[in-house]
């Protein structure tokens, strides 16, 4: 993945979103830094990027990066499961989705931000289906976690596997929001779905997510499709900016089922 140059008449967005990547990136670094003390133990409270790996009883490790807010009070925080693109793969390459894409478009939401690497071929094939439920089982343990506000997000392959989790675990997240997606039709979606797509995407066509969302729509579920002008498929922090966008409609989201838990209590 790498960093575009400017479309005409997008010089100042584009600049922006990079520096705006970049200070967060910056500003993540010196934090992991600064939160070791002289043992090498994290220091609570500060916000930073962690690199796990989880051994399941049976199977292949998991490796698994981490973007904790650095809450300094034990309340309960929204988790965002990130699931990466395609392309060549090395361990942790969910770090390099979160601080290309995922920790700077979602950062204001104060959430714990997990990216798995693809232990599969994709994220819709038995095997990493299976490992991430048993990611998100043991994260429920280790964190402390709103369990009403859990979401899955994902660009490209990521987009196509969020759409997937989301049809897989319905009872898991509160939303999905897929990124250069598309749904893998199987499976029907039950969960309110942001789908967004650019329009110059030449890769992965809009228009399954489009009439997905069109549907369930009509079945009354709460999803929104959003096209954009400009990036390509491959211009993943030209996405930044409109991901940030998806905050205001995820909180809505949330705000809406809490009302209806309370409805229902």
């Amino acid at each position: 993945m790498f960093l575009n140059q400017a479309m005409p008449g997008n010089v100042m967005g584009k600049n922006t979103v990079i520096i705006k990547g970049f200070l967060i990136g910056l500003y993540t670094t010196t934090m992991a830094i600064i939160s070791q003390n002289i043992s090498g133990q994290e220091l609570p409270g500060v916000p930073g990027y962690q690199e796990y790996t989880l051994t399941p009883e049976r199977g292949d490790i998991l490796n698994y990066t981490v973007w904790d807010p650095g809450q300094s009070q034990p309340e309960p925080v929204p988790l965002v499961l990130a699931l990466h693109y395609g392309g060549d793969r090395f361990p942790y390459i969910g770090r390099e989705f979160l601080e290309l894409l995922v920790v700077p478009a979602f950062i204001e939401l104060g959430a714990l931000i997990v990216a798995p690497d693809c232990p599969g071929a994709d994220w819709t094939d038995p095997q990493s289906t299976a490992a991430i439920k048993l990611l998100m089982d043991s994260l429920m343990d280790s964190h402390t976690i709103d369990v009403d506000r859990i979401v899955v997000t994902g660009f490209s392959m990521g987009g196509i596997g969020a759409w997937h989790m989301a049809a897989t675990f319905p009872e898991l997240f509160s939303a999905c929001i897929a990124v250069a997606g598309r749904p893998t039709g199987k499976t029907e979606v039950t969960i309110p779905v942001y789908a967004l797509h650019s329009r110059q995407d030449e890769i992965i066509d809009a228009e399954p997510s489009k009439t997905a969302v069109k549907l369930m729509k009509k079945q009354g579920v709460n999803s929104k499709f959003v096209i954009i002008d400009g990036p390509s498929h491959y211009q993943t922090t030209r996405f930044i900016e409109p991901l940030s966008g998806s905050i205001w409609w995820l909180e809505s989201v949330w705000r809406n089922q809490k009302r209806d838990r309370v409805k229902h209590q």
